[in-house]
């Protein structure tokens, strides 16, 4: 029942952006671009790896030979600073970074042990492992297997326990023998050490097991729900979901039998337990809504011949009969029941399908599709085969006989069910007509012929369009930018599109299985053109051109990649002021290039990397193994040897030496 906090650890190997947590970044900021800028140098390559940085610090390896973070020999590891300098000292066999709170997972031989995130120990290094929760507490395991509990003031409050996990802020669970309490922030037991079993929750309050039957806690171990229920599920928002008369394991990950109500965290039966599917959301406003499809003996007897098995066997409960929306208090949203309903959320209308047969996400084998505001009024008349998610923006299209057509924003028929395919944009609606595409504007008037081959989704009022395997632009109002004669225009990054005139390239059309629909009454459809299409590319050279097809940089480079400079810290954000904004270079970007490498399009083996600007003048120049840009103008910079990677290094050769840059403006 552990939950682990996420590690930046060996072996990152990059070639996208990473995908651990970013820290909170204002938007609010003001920025003024500054054409001239130059690059000097924090710390020369002298590190044997650096990793990308988090929160403003990079695990770095001293001395040795590094091909990434896992294939080192000789380096001792440590962390350093935005200014270079070591917040932690390089004297570890192996560091790895953990989060919420920040600081240091570390190995001295075979001990572990934690440092904040100003180095400082916080776990002595003396264990045999560490799990850090993801509330701070930590449980410290020993050879013997027990282990010590740490709060996340690094104070050891336990002794000799068998496991531990977070419980919230304040909260820890904490087993011995067979049995499970509760225990705060300074080790005090807070509950009675009685429960078999309990469903993960950050508080107030717990689901708990006791023989079985479930009940519900509070932080105290007071009562607020019975122990009456077979199951109840975590706690992922402010309602929980509750089974009676079933058979569960784990809460409600599965269970066979029973009905199904919901729980809201007073105790109380929002909705009585007499469902055969529930389903809830929290909106933003601080309010929730509830699902519910009432029981049908069919089904019921269906899923009862079902074995268990993981995920849950229910699923099939769910299909087949009438739900209805409530809201968090079990108040019905209008009377209506629907053969399936989706969530308002933050919308005020939702779609629906009426005498049909669907399962809890929509796929429906009969039925007609509608849609419904909160009040229950009829928006859309229930007439067709499906709906896409009603936008009152741009509009929604739909299907009716296999065939597509497209509700204006109003969500009046703006073009009737005629289309092979229709993709609604912003400001633009795509269709394909006897295998070719064309574009209207919202109201439904052409603006393009249905003539060209492909025309891919338009973003900041331009799309790419072919024609016969050939690439070029197409603005929002039908004028061709750029003619159909590039082997490849990569997608959108940051305004401006990477382009390839060379044999090697094109734009693969991938019809991936998240974008295939299921109309009532038919076979699916995969939709197509629906989301951008990337270059795959051999042995190309690439340019760059802006979103009016104008070429900012000539098709003689091996990879160009466009990064933001907007990646700015909180501190930098609050120092800004509209007299003293922060500046950024043209263009608010940076332009990766890289020469001589063997590179696809998306990654590089080898060849020499440099940074510039968007206007062409050079920042760092083309001779370096690897640069990498990072948050407040800085710059990972790899000397010697090469390195193969995309946006982060996967390897480099051992010889290889890191270091830091910072970017600044040209005070004249």
């Amino acid at each position: 029942m552990l939950i682990v906090a996420a590690l930046l650890s060996a072996g990152n190997t990059y070639d996208s952006p990473p995908l651990y947590p970013m820290e909170a970044i204002s938007d609010d900021y003001q920025t003024m671009e500054v054409a001239r800028w130059a690059a000097d140098w924090v710390s020369k390559p002298a590190w044997s790896w650096m990793e990308p940085f988090f929160s403003g610090r990079a695990l770095v390896g001293s001395g040795g030979a590094c091909q990434n973070i896992r294939r080192c020999t000789g380096a001792r590891w440590g962390a350093v600073g935005a200014d270079g300098k070591w917040i932690v000292q390089p004297v570890w066999d192996r560091i790895r970074m953990i989060w919420d709170p920040i600081g240091f997972e570390v190995d001295s031989g075979p001990r572990k042990g934690l440092l904040n995130a100003t180095g400082q120990p916080w776990i002595p290094v003396s264990y045999q492992n560490v799990e850090l929760d993801d509330n701070g507490f930590a449980l410290a395991t020993t050879a013997d297997g027990k282990g010590d509990v740490f709060n996340p003031d690094g104070k050891r409050i336990l002794k000799g326990v068998e496991l531990s996990a977070g419980a919230g802020t304040d909260r820890v669970w904490v087993k011995r023998g067979r049995r499970y309490a509760l225990y705060d922030r300074v080790g005090k037991q807070v509950t009675p050490l009685r429960y078999d079993e309990f469903s993960p929750s950050a508080g107030p309050v717990y689901p708990v097991r006791v023989g079985k039957t479930w009940g519900l806690i509070d932080g105290r171990g007071k009562q607020v729900a019975p122990y009456a229920y077979a199951g109840i599920s975590f706690l992922i928002g402010r309602l929980l979901t509750v089974n009676v008369g079933g058979t569960c394991d784990a809460g409600m990950m599965q269970c066979t039998g029973g009905r199904v109500g919901v729980l809201n965290l007073t105790g109380k039966l929002v909705l009585p337990a007499r469902y055969a599917c529930v389903e809830t959301a929290d909106r933003e406003d601080g309010t929730s809504e509830i699902r519910a499809m009432e029981a049908i003996a069919a089904m019921e007897a269906i899923a009862a011949m079902v074995a268990p098995v993981r995920p849950r066997p229910v699923d099939q409960r769910c299909t087949g009969g009438l739900w209805t929306s409530f809201d968090g208090q079990g108040r019905p949203l209008f009377p209506e029941a629907y053969s399936y309903i989706e969530f308002f959320r933050e919308s005020r209308l939702a779609r629906a399908v009426k005498d049909g047969h669907c399962s809890e996400k929509g796929v429906c084998t009969t039925g007609k599709w509608g849609i419904v505001d909160r009040a229950g009024k009829v928006v859309v008349p229930f007439r067709y085969d499906w709906l896409d998610v009603p936008d009152e923006r741009n509009g929604t299209a739909f299907v009716m006989g296999r065939k597509w057509g497209f509700l204006d924003a109003r969500l009046r028929e703006a073009a009737g069910a005629k289309y092979e395919l229709v993709n609604v944009d912003e400001g633009a609606v795509r269709f394909r007509e006897a295998g070719k595409w064309g574009v209207m504007d919202p109201s439904g008037r052409v603006i393009v012929p249905a003539r060209h081959e492909r025309i891919q989704p338009y973003r900041e009022k331009v799309a790419r369009f072919s024609d016969k395997g050939r690439w070029g632009l197409l603005a929002i109002d039908g004028r061709v930018l750029v003619a159909a004669s590039l082997s490849a225009l990569c997608t959108q990054r940051n305004d401006t599109y990477v382009f390839s005139r060379s044999p090697g390239c094109t734009v693969p059309a991938k019809n991936v299985a998240w974008q295939r629909i299921s109309p009532s009454g038919g076979a699916p459809i995969q939709r197509e053109e629906r989301i951008d299409d990337d270059c795959v590319c051999k042995d190309a050279l690439y340019g760059l051109m802006d979103l009016t097809g104008r070429e900012l940089f000539a098709p003689k480079h091996s990879l160009i990649q466009v990064d933001s400079a907007l990646g700015v810290s909180d501190a930098v954000a609050k120092a800004s002021t509209v007299a003293n904004p922060v500046p950024m270079p043209p263009g608010q970007v940076w332009v990766r290039i890289n020469q001589g490498g063997v590179c696809d399009g998306r990654s590089c083996t080898g060849g020499k990397w440099g940074l510039s600007d968007l206007r062409g003048h050079p920042l760092i120049p083309v001779k370096f193994a690897f640069v990498s840009t990072e948050r407040d103008f800085l710059v990972r910079v790899a000397e010697g040897g090469t390195c193969d990677g995309s946006w982060y290094a996967i390897q480099c050769s051992s010889g290889t030496k890191w270091g830091l840059m910072k970017l600044s403006p040209v005070v004249k």
